[in-house]
């Protein structure tokens, strides 16, 4: 039964389809077409009610059907040539059963030997060196394994022969009834006799997120955690704060983040002057680099941070820094050219550029100064890492600095180790990106390495992070938007550099989508139209164990639309 007025919407969709392939072969077909469209009548499925169906049937042969590449980023299902009509059908690639991702870097695997896994009794074990963090990681994946869902994947025939496709249905819905009537099961979990030795090609691999443009909320976030954690990502690059808002509250400076930002202290932002040298009424400009009291409030801002994120290496940015007010500003003017040797007239030429590079040169040169004498201070050991653009600024870069690429080359990684610094990529990796086709395929053949051998890049390139900017990115959609597309560079920052092959990724990438969504993560699509088997009623309970007060209601349960 259904409802005639919707499938009468999606057969309309399809004859239309049909019509524009049939016309040329087929003009009494495409007759048809258009007096049945044009009734806008209902039309059933097939049978002798429907003569069309059957002439169309007649005129064009039974299909062969093969699954196709097209230039990596596309899965269509191609015609056999003798077929003339060749409807534009896109089917993501079938998913592989029992395959690991990111690729380890010795995997062997006999698919003729299964071994049946006691879930009662299985158990990890630990050698050598131990700490909680393994006890706790065997925790959860002992949990995740006695919760295993089986999968069972089908390869459908593509057919247009109505009987064939009615024989199909009734043997399906006959396997499921005899399933559905049938008591408790026994459920067996088996596991392919598999050997692996493992370690990761690079030890930075990083994802990074951006609050500071949209809130997000915090259950979200341990999603990310927890996405990183089984793609074997492990770094959090957090972009906390901006120009937009300011989510870290500060107890030294609590109106940074209840009053738009650094427009809480106005004492440390710039004034910017028109061409006739008058203030400009409005919003304050950057930060003061010619205020003594901005590099004072920088350090008792970074002592606070310093103590609640304990981690060696902190993030200042560097990238996109719109500084042009400071050369129209005559007291910042008269302060650089006193204590920074830049001369002012270099702010009335038509090269003002350069001018400006200058300048956030020393800005940028005093803060690190005046931050590691901060740690320092504290007997706190603090490196930095900082965005390339920084260095095209200056030349006074702590040597133990480390570099991001985020809009250039692998070949800037080589650049700046000839200078000195370890670098990290990130170019090719900016999540938020969109175009019209799945870009995973463009990710996963990015190699972020300049170098030909692990030999030369090793503890010169330390790896690389994806990027997802929230300036079109909510709470709601973040997840979807990662994943599964960081899954991409999750493995080329894993696995060996010889671990090319798209078409096994294809089919592995939609595995471990599947296997995502079943952990409980919201997960968007990945290579076109595609399913996942699910577990019936309630999602597998998570392993971050999130507490009902920090969960949005209704945000996980949106997971079960997707498909």
């Amino acid at each position: 039964m259904y409802v005639g007025g919707i499938y009468r919407t999606i057969y309309v969709f399809v004859t239309v389809h049909h019509l524009m392939a049939a016309q040329a072969a087929a003009p009494n077909v495409r007759d048809n077409l258009i007096k049945m469209v044009g009734k806008n009548e209902q039309v059933p499925p097939g049978g002798k009610d429907n003569p069309f169906l059957q002439e169309f049937l007649d005129i064009h042969s039974r299909p062969k059907v093969v699954l196709e590449t097209r230039e990596h980023s596309m899965f269509n299902l191609k015609m056999d040539e003798s077929f003339e009509f060749k409807p534009p059908i896109r089917k993501a690639p079938f998913s592989s059963t029992g395959e690991p991702w990111p690729m380890p870097a010795k995997y062997v695997s006999n698919k003729d030997k299964l071994l049946q896994l006691n879930t009662a009794s299985f158990k990890l074990k630990i050698l050598n060196k131990n700490c909680d963090i393994l006890e706790d990681a065997i925790k959860r994946y002992t949990n995740l394994i006695s919760s295993h869902v089986p999968e069972e994947h089908y390869e459908f025939i593509y057919n247009f022969d109505e009987k064939t496709r009615a024989f199909r249905e009734h043997e399906m819905q006959d396997k499921y009834q005899h399933v559905t009537e049938m008591g408790d099961l026994e459920i067996h979990v088996y596991a392919k006799e598999t050997e692996i030795e493992d370690k990761p090609r690079f030890p930075h691999r990083g994802i990074l997120i951006d609050t500071s443009r949209h809130y997000i909320h915090k259950h979200v976030i341990r999603d990310v955690l927890d996405g990183m954690a089984y793609t074997k990502l492990n770094v959090l690059h957090w972009h906390m704060v901006d120009d937009n808002s300011f989510p870290y509250q500060s107890e030294v400076y609590p109106k940074l983040s209840h009053s738009f930002s650094w427009f809480g202290y106005p004492e440390i932002k710039s004034t910017c002057y028109t061409r006739n040298g008058k203030a400009v009424r409005g919003p304050i400009g950057p930060i003061n680099p010619a205020k003594n009291e901005t590099y004072e409030f920088m350090s008792n801002l970074f002592n606070e941070i310093f103590d609640v994120f304990p981690d060696e290496f902190v993030h200042l940015g560097g990238d996109e820094l719109h500084d042009s007010c400071w050369a129209t500003n005559p007291t910042i003017t008269a302060y650089l050219e006193e204590f920074g040797n830049i001369p002012q007239v270099e702010a009335r030429t038509s090269n003002v550029q350069n001018y400006i590079n200058k300048a956030i040169g020393f800005y940028f040169s005093r803060l690190i100064k005046t931050l590691k004498d901060t740690a320092e201070q504290k007997q706190q050991r603090k490196n930095f890492i900082m965005w390339e653009d920084v260095l095209r600024n200056t030349e006074k870069v702590p040597s133990e600095s480390i570099l991001q690429v985020w809009m250039g080359q692998p070949s800037n990684v080589r650049v700046l180790n000839s200078k000195g610094y370890k670098a990290l990529y990130s170019s090719c990796w900016y999540l938020d990106n969109i175009e019209q086709y799945p870009m995973w395929s463009k990710y996963y053949e990015c190699d972020p390495s300049p170098y030909s051998s692990d030999a030369e890049e090793k503890g010169r390139l330390l790896g690389g992070e994806a990027c997802l900017w929230a300036e079109f990115i909510t709470t709601d959609t973040l997840m979807t938007m990662m994943w599964p597309r960081s899954l991409a560079p999750a493995e080329r920052l894993w696995s060996p550099r010889n671990v090319r092959d798209i078409g096994s990724a294809a089919r592995r990438i939609e595995e471990q989508r599947c296997r995502m969504i079943n952990r409980g993560l919201a997960t968007g699509h990945i290579s076109g139209p595609d399913y996942c088997i699910r577990p019936n009623g309630e999602y597998l309970r998570k392993t971050s164990e999130h507490t009902a007060e920090n969960k949005v209601p209704g945000v996980l349960d949106r997971v079960t639309y997707h498909s």
